[in-house]
């Protein structure tokens, strides 16, 4: 059931304070519009609604029913310096709250959580070329799910993205919860051929470039010197041919290189 948001209710005798001096917070006129001897409600449940709305809200522990800020019966109407302000904050439309399945789990109330959501798997038709089409919206962790493997194709439906299912592989993921959320949904005994070949190529694939290091990229002035300079006995051994007029040189073994390369009579600009 929603409580009304009341602050003898809600903090049920837990005291806090928002400061240690609350003279020096005003309104308008820093002697007229002192807060000193204001209502809990007006900053204690400001700070509250704030919590709730930003952080509380935001992490799925309470739902709230917010109205606009303009309160039809105020409870500042009673400050000096108040007469023309229409809300004291943004969160003074905070209502109601509800605590969630979560909140209670995360305030001991309850044992253990499951999210209803996940529950009730949103059913998926899967077409050829790697299209998801959902007959219904799905769940946000549903979704969590398919973003990171899919790029949304038109206004209800996704498509598997090789992109994706590359970048996640290379980072050390896996396509098993791809496999188990589509073979969970979708009534098909098997995925669509051109779907499994694409999942065992991205698999296949993922690993086929390996990092060996940095290297330094040498231009030279045609390919003539650089053949030269790739077969030659002071330099064959510290280079690499790369191309028509390139050479890789490791990056530790540059200045080895530029020494051999004034024994075999070439000079290299300077990096």
């Amino acid at each position: 059931m929603p409580c009304r948001l009341k602050a003898n209710r809600l903090t049920a005798g837990h005291e806090f304070e928002i400061t240690g001096d609350v003279s020096t917070l005003y309104l308008c006129e820093r002697y007229y519009g002192t807060l000193r001897y204001l209502q809990w409600e007006v900053l204690q449940g400001r700070y509250l609604r704030c919590l709730l709305l930003e952080y509380a809200a935001t992490l799925g522990l309470v739902d709230l029913v917010l109205a606009p800020p303009q309160q039809p019966e105020p409870d500042y109407d009673y400050m000096w310096g108040a007469d023309d302000v229409c809300c004291l904050s943004r969160y003074d439309g905070l209502l109601y709250l509800r605590l969630t399945a979560l909140g209670a789990f995360c305030l001991g109330l309850t044992g253990d959580y499951q999210d209803v959501a996940a529950r009730r798997p949103t059913p998926l038709a899967l077409h050829k070329g790697g299209r998801l089409v959902f007959s219904l919206p799905p769940a946000e962790a549903e979704l969590l799910l398919i973003e990171a493997h899919a790029a949304q194709h038109g206004a209800d439906g996704w498509r598997l993205c090789r992109e994706k299912m590359l970048t996640l592989l290379e980072n050390g993921g896996s396509l098993a919860p791809l496999r188990a959320f589509m073979a969970e949904r979708d009534p098909q005994p098997f995925l669509p051929d051109d779907v499994e070949r694409l999942l065992d190529e991205c698999e296949a694939n993922a690993r086929a470039v390996t990092p060996a290091g940095r290297v330094l990229l040498l231009h030279c002035r045609d390919a003539a010197t650089a053949a030269a300079i790739a077969a030659h006995p002071q330099t064959a051994g510290l280079c690499q041919a790369a191309g028509d007029h390139r050479l890789l040189v490791e990056p530790e073994r540059e200045a080895a290189f530029r020494q051999a390369l004034h024994r075999a009579g070439f000079g290299m600009a300077a990096t």
